[in-house]
């Protein structure tokens, strides 16, 4: 009779009332214990289909998930209503989204996909949808590679804001001469997307130059510009004014950029010429001889009078002097690496001001730096790197408790005098690590990208684990040769990608040591410069 009522309605008022009343059989059918599995089976999917004669999909769907889930359908029964219910309804997103999950189970990938594509298109951009989505993308992907599903699943991700996912797939897609293109142009996307500015413009500059990629290239040096990035926007301008001289106003951008830093560099040398030395004249101090030239200032060896003995001279660079932050973080130095009093610490003496210039005079070395001792001997043996970085990391820990952190632990700023000691030099931005400095979450990021902590690239909060990073970034290059992140946006590799592995001659304890220092997240690393120290005295015993 149930059957009969089905067939005869067609939509009216006296045919809803014969849906009614078949929705009351059925319901008592299914509600009954005493049928036999295949009744039951039927009724519920003769229900599920009046529901959608109804146009009550939801009610429907309802219907089935509660049945199926209990155990009362069968995945054949299940996949007949869904199908029966598809065709009143071909964009209903929770029944192609089920169907979808019984394809998948039935190896149906093809057909899982297809069913999840319309689901997300059409739906309301459940999140679950996008999940089931990106499930079986990859699934599909690791049985049969396929470039098309790769870029889907790129959209995914990119969708989902999983950016560094998206990278990954688009860096094998660039290897791939007929993605190429088209994985250049999103991966460089993805890059400016992370403010990885100079990695995007890597992308972008492979690409052949339409006039979609010219709006690109002048929006990317804008922002390179506001991150005071100016070398790299310089070179964005000049390849698209070579391009397109007439493009925009690229030209004057590129004009005024150049000029810009033309002053910066005359600013840089004029630090080191002898007007800076003109203003000292008449100072306790005699200049000698320019040594080195630092991020901030030039370096002098220079005679302090009042002193009677040989120092060292950092002078401000002149086109900082109108930075008040510059200056500030100057005192800071000052004032914070004069409170380190210590064997394996260059010593500060005092902080002065002559006309626009500021300076500090410290401690005169005789001796090399490593960066030049590297130079020299391209790696050192193991045990010599454990003596040196175990002095390191004993002064360090000095300098922490005292709330003093480094920032800039590299091989240019650690020094072994002429008698063999070992020395840390350059506290040159240095900041008190006091619970109530209003800057030390700061976003001003200070230090050497090759052996910067992602925290410290990221401009997150910098505590002395930081200074363990950068010491573990100086032992991998003082076994390995170079530093573990050389080529490429090295920004980015310190905050994403693995090292490559030590050399293979490299001893196990110290390789552990090294990478424990190197971890990405603070927490995982040594917790203290004292804790580095008697590790690295512990492997010097397995070495005698």
């Amino acid at each position: 009779m149930a059957e009969a009522m089905l067939a005869a309605g067609k939509g009216d008022t006296p045919a809803l009332l014969l849906y009614d009343r078949a929705i009351a059989d059925y319901q008592s059918l299914i509600a009954a214990q005493t049928h036999p599995a295949g009744a039951v089976d039927w009724a519920i999917v003769s229900l599920a289909r009046i529901h959608a004669l109804k146009r009550q999909p939801d009610e429907a769907m309802t219907l089935l998930r509660d049945s199926r889930r209990d155990g009362r359908l069968p995945d054949a029964s299940m996949r007949a209503a869904l199908d029966d219910l598809l065709e009143r309804f071909p964009n209903y997103g929770p029944a192609l989204i089920e169907r979808a999950g019984l394809r998948a189970d039935a190896h149906d990938l093809p057909g899982a996909i297809a069913d999840a594509e319309r689901a997300v298109t059409h739906g309301d951009g459940s999140e679950d949808w996008l999940d089931r989505l990106e499930l079986y993308y990859q699934r599909a992907i690791r049985e049969d590679p396929d470039a098309s599903l790769e870029f889907k699943l790129v959209k995914i991700y990119l969708r989902k804001d999983k950016v560094d996912e998206a990278i990954d797939v688009l860096q094998r897609l660039v290897e791939n001469p007929a993605t190429e293109t088209r994985a250049l142009k999103i991966l460089g996307l993805c890059f400016w997307q992370k403010n990885l500015y100079y990695l995007a413009w890597q992308k972008f500059r492979q690409m052949e130059l339409d006039e979609e990629l010219k709006d690109i290239l002048y929006r990317l040096a804008a922002d390179m510009e506001a991150a005071d990035q100016l070398s790299n926007a310089r070179q964005v301008l000049d390849h698209l004014v070579t391009a397109d001289a007439a493009y925009r106003d690229a030209q004057a951008r590129l004009q005024r950029l150049t000029y810009q830093l033309k002053a910066q560099q005359d600013g840089l040398e004029r630090a080191g010429t002898p007007g800076a030395m003109q203003i000292l004249k008449d100072s306790r101090f005699i200049i000698l001889e320019e040594i080195n030239r630092g991020s901030m200032g030039v370096i002098y060896r220079a005679r302090d009078v009042v002193l009677d003995e040989v120092v060292a001279l950092k002078v401000l660079n002149e086109y900082l002097t109108a930075d008040p932050m510059a200056v500030e973080r100057f005192k800071k130095e000052a004032r914070a690496a004069r409170k380190l009093t210590h064997p394996n610490i260059v010593r500060i003496h005092d902080f002065f001001e002559s006309g626009n210039k500021k300076f500090i005079s410290m401690e005169y070395i005789e001796g090399k730096d490593f960066k030049t001792i590297l130079h020299e001997e391209q790696s050192l043996p193991p045990a010599r790197v454990a003596e040196i970085c175990s002095v390191i990391a004993k002064a360090l820990d000095y300098a922490h408790s005292r709330r003093v952190i480094h920032r800039d632990i590299k091989p240019a700023n650690l020094m072994q005098s002429s008698t063999g000691e070992i020395r840390i030099t350059d506290f040159g931005i240095a900041k008190l690590m006091r619970a109530d400095d209003a800057t030390l979450g700061s976003s001003v990021v200070m230090g050497t990208p090759l052996y910067m902590a992602p925290e410290q690239i990221e401009g997150g909060e910098i505590d002395a684990r930081a200074d363990l990073y950068a010491l573990g970034i100086v032992m991998y290059e003082m076994v390995a040769g170079r530093p573990p992140f050389c080529d490429g946006n090295i920004e980015y590799h310190h905050i994403n990608t693995l090292p490559p592995p030590l050399p293979a001659s490299t001893p196990s304890e110290l390789s552990d040591i090294i990478q424990r220092c190197i971890r990405k997240k603070a927490e995982e690393r040594f917790q203290s410069a004292a804790e580095l120290a008697q590790a690295l005295r512990g492997f010097l015993k397995t070495c005698v």
